[in-house]
């Protein structure tokens, strides 16, 4: 039948990547992080002081925790391990040394731990990067006064840089997100905040929980200063769309935002599956350069990948901005709420996205006229074929570094990984295809 054929294809497909890559011990994986950030004030320091809590399961006996860690400066009188024994509660190990280097934390026991449940608890200081990479500081202008906003950017590997991590595809995990910022500012995040307090006369805390289970590149937050930006409002049932922007391109974010309401609402109904999140935030990061940082229920955009003027933007520029929507909300499905086990599948994930951004725009009964099945062949498959022309791996076993995998997520990966779905969704036909997604 043809969903038989279809589960076999990508079966054939995917065999390649069924020789896993670790670059961390498997001897235990993470269930759950607990993160405090202070984020001090954003015009005067380059840094900022964090700790987090591990819980962590260990299924094979072992005297060391080795983490990734990039770029941080830990603490070793704030790291401590406690392990959970039935008769006695927590219980303190005894840390017999800590050792980092530029990528990785290994934390020494003075005795091999039992297995079962422990805490690993790291405290250190962070640095806020340039390269929009990790935990980014971005300054603009308002009223002609300079202005800052942080935003977080973690795939495929920058999440070890803001916090000590197992920053692999494998685990999903839940987390709760501790953030004190100055009283001015204000803080989203891929839930809505559980509480706000103010800690002292400058600074407040927002506490983000009830986070899925999630993998760690699709965890996000923006600090913002909630007086400067404006917010573009719409909804898809029972999910509001939220997009926000600086004043001086606020006016330019309305066609977006009813665009992305649509898209929405066509990937619903293609995929069969719900939206599950009460709020899709939105957000126009200045001078982010990267173009868009996809994050389960928050996706940061930079100005040229959103802001559309319709009176005055070509019909060519609005189809690339729907396109970017498109690719950025299917993320939200496949990357998001279903993710690659291994960095092998990398190329799986990115096709899904590039080829769905094309059926699900030209899906909309506004954009049939921009012929995009056409475009698709010009945009994703013959880039593919000019760029591939010496052959190229989608499939890497051997990638076990970030750098490595950073390459991995190349242009093609992305036009040849989209184009191989493409030519299946062509040989399938579209509901077999449709039946293969869900």
């Amino acid at each position: 039948c043809a969903t038989m054929r279809t589960s076999a294809l990508l079966l054939l497909l995917a065999l390649p990547a069924l020789v896993r890559t670790q670059t961390l011990p498997g001897h235990s994986k993470p269930v759950a992080y607990h993160l405090d950030i202070h984020v001090p004030d954003l015009a005067t320091t380059s840094t900022f002081n964090a700790s987090v809590e591990i819980n962590v399961t260990v299924t094979t006996s072992t005297d060391s925790f080795v983490l990734h860690a990039e770029g941080l400066d830990i603490d070793p009188s704030r790291v401590s391990v406690q392990y959970h024994s039935r008769l006695r509660g927590w219980r303190e190990e005894i840390v017999s040394d800590v050792v980092h280097n530029s990528s990785f934390l290994d934390i020494k026991l003075e005795r091999p731990g039992l297995t079962g449940d422990y805490i690993i608890t790291i405290g250190y200081t962070g640095t806020f990067q340039n390269e929009m990479a990790g935990f980014c500081k971005v300054g603009y202008h308002f009223n002609r006064m300079q202005k800052y906003m942080a935003v977080t950017n973690f795939e495929p590997t920058n999440a070890r840089k803001v916090f000590p991590c197992y920053d692999e595809p494998p685990h999903r995990t839940k987390f709760v997100l501790d953030i004190t910022v100055n009283r001015s500012l204000f803080v989203l995040s891929n839930v809505r905040h559980t509480s706000v307090h103010n800690v002292t006369d400058t600074t407040k805390v927002f506490r983000f929980d009830g986070y899925p289970e999630l993998p760690i590149h699709s965890v996000a937050w923006v600090v913002l200063d909630h007086n400067t930006f404006q917010l573009q409002t719409s909804n898809v049932g029972a999910t509001l769309v939220h997009t926000r922007a600086p004043y001086p391109y606020s006016n330019h974010t309305a066609w977006a935002n009813r665009m992305t309401a649509s898209l929405l609402s066509a990937l619903k109904d293609y995929t069969g599956q719900v939206y599950s999140h009460a709020t899709l935030e939105q957000v126009v990061i200045p001078e982010f350069f990267v173009g868009s940082s996809e994050g389960w229920g928050l996706i940061s955009y930079s100005e040229e990948a959103i802001l559309v003027t319709p009176e005055r933007s070509s019909a060519w520029y609005m189809q690339q901005i729907a396109l970017g929507l498109a690719s950025g909300l299917a993320h939200q499905w496949f990357g998001d709420s279903v993710s690659m086990d291994s960095w092998d599948n990398t190329w799986l994930t990115t096709g899904l996205t590039e080829h769905l951004k094309y059926v699900v725009t030209c899906s909309l009964e506004d954009m049939k006229d921009w012929e995009l099945a056409e475009q698709e062949v010009v945009e994703l498959i013959q880039p593919a074929l000019a760029l591939d022309v010496n052959g190229h791996a989608l499939v890497d076993n051997t990638q076990t570094e970030a750098e490595e995998v950073k390459e991995a997520c190349d242009d093609i990966t992305k036009y040849k990984g989209g184009a191989i779905i493409s030519m299946l969704h062509y040989i399938l036909k579209d509901n077999a295809f449709k039946r293969g997604l869900t």
